[in-house]
């Protein structure tokens, strides 16, 4: 690619019992959402899903985060 960066493609794993076992708790409350994993278990992809419907009020799924959600989620549980 330009400017030396390259892309790693990495597989979507949404509920992989496997996997799921390895994670750290945090994550594993997650179990609905799309998020991709590396080699080491680590996520590093969550899909919001449904964001404009979400941030507008028009989507209300039961066991869904809005944006609020993930912003606390985020702040709670990752950037600490």
């Amino acid at each position: 690619m330009a400017n030396g960066e390259s892309i790693t493609p990495m597989v979507e794993r949404t509920v992989d019992v496997e996997i799921e076992d390895d994670l750290d708790d945090k994550w594993k409350a997650l179990h609905h959402i799309p998020r991709c994993i590396d080699d080491d278990g680590d996520v590093m992809f969550l899909h919001l899903a449904r964001g404009i419907a979400k941030t507008s009020g028009t989507y209300s799924k039961p066991n869904r985060l809005g944006v609020k959600d993930w912003v606390k989620f985020y702040n709670n549980e990752v950037s600490n």
